[in-house]
């Protein structure tokens, strides 16, 4: 099941977790997104932006 909107993804890793929620590593996000039991999405978890030097 997922939440209102369609998501898709590419996934490239699944993490289980003792509590039945899994996540789930996107190769073109890049994100991970964390799923309860039942499939719905919990949370989205996103690299902080690539901070480039001035010269």
């Amino acid at each position: 099941m997922l939440s209102k909107r369609y998501q898709c993804l590419d996934p490239e890793g699944l993490a289980a977790l003792t509590d039945d929620s899994f996540w789930i590593s996107d190769e073109y996000g890049p994100h991970l997104v964390h799923y309860n039991a039942q499939g719905w999405r919990l949370s989205v978890s996103m690299p902080l932006p690539a901070i480039s030097a001035i010269m």
